[in-house]
């Protein structure tokens, strides 16, 4: 049977203690025996292990093609507890007090007269800032990127949480973000903060300009802006134009889009999904977006010059 590997970020494949090759973005394969388990492995990060058996380690498997598709997810080493920092400001009905630490993972304390909580921080946080904003406190975790947590003192809870490049508050909260599709973008999204956060608007930005007269291009543009957010109105045809949130709502939430991997059909993606993959194809007219078609099913009867095989 053929295994499959994806990974948003490259990485080494490892079996049996051997190295077979570098993961990437562009799908790869290997023949092999059912019962095989892989190795994924990133500097400074925990390996991750899979097979199709059932061991899972911080990587996840799906049914793919005629055989199995790997992503391994990494995740830090664990390390012994440490305080970095515990500060606090004052509120309305009392002080609110932040303690930031290592304990396996970089966690922070969160404590007023309202209740206590504990957020994870997912990056390498060494300080931290706090920000009264009347009706909220944000909390700004720093390393080389930002990390905030909106905490609603009308409904005691996190309302929003964000690793950013950068963010402004004031009579709404902006919050820009670097992310990373088909290409690098720039996302800018506004919250409307009262109780909660509600997302009004997004913009997505291409760090560079993209060809959209290509075919190939357009449609990893279209998938990221269904995926991130900032419009697909101007990818579409008049005739899907009006049905843009349809659009998107028929795709749904994906993790990931794979790039095409076939020369002759060089429109067709598989989106992976939480629990599942499936295929999409498009059609175009005029240089848009004229029909989509999302399946289950395999877009391909012979999948054997599809993939690089490592």
């Amino acid at each position: 049977m053929k295994h499959y590997f994806y990974s948003p970020v490259e990485c080494s494949l490892v079996f049996g203690g051997s190295f077979l090759g570098t993961v990437s973005r562009n799908v790869s394969f290997v023949e092999g025996e059912k019962s095989d388990v892989f190795t994924f492995t990133r500097e400074g990060f925990c390996p991750s292990l899979a097979s199709i058996g059932g061991v899972r380690y911080n990587a996840d498997v799906y049914d793919f093609f005629d055989g199995a598709l790997y992503v391994p997810r990494f995740v830090r080493p664990p390390e012994s507890y440490k305080l970095l920092q515990k500060k606090s400001v004052v509120v309305s009905g009392g002080e609110f007090v932040v303690t930031l630490y290592v304990d396996g993972t970089t966690k922070a304390d969160i404590k007023c007269v309202l209740g206590e909580l504990t957020v994870s921080v997912p990056i390498k946080a060494t300080g931290f800032e706090i920000v009264n904003c009347g009706n909220s406190v944000l909390v700004e975790f720093k390393e080389k990127a930002k990390h905030i947590v909106l905490v609603s003192l009308e409904k005691f809870g996190v309302i929003l949480e964000k690793t950013c490049v950068d963010y402004l508050i004031g009579s709404v909260l902006t919050v820009k973000r670097t992310v990373l599709g088909g290409h690098y973008y720039t996302l800018t999204e506004h919250y409307r903060v009262t109780d909660k956060a509600e997302l009004y608007g997004s913009t997505l930005t291409p760090l560079k300009k993209i060809n959209t007269s290509d075919e190939l291009l357009l449609s990893l543009a279209f998938l990221d802006a269904v995926k991130f957010g900032g419009g697909i109105k101007r990818f579409l045809s008049p005739a899907l134009n009006e049905k843009a949130d349809d659009v998107c709502s028929f795709f749904g939430n994906f993790s990931f889009a794979l790039p095409p991997v076939c020369p002759s059909d060089p429109t067709a993606f598989s989106l992976v999904y939480k629990d599942s993959v499936k295929y999409v194809r498009f059609a175009f007219e005029n240089g848009l977006i004229s029909d989509v078609d999302l399946t289950d099913e395999a877009l391909y009867d012979d999948e054997s010059e599809l993939f690089a095989q490592i």
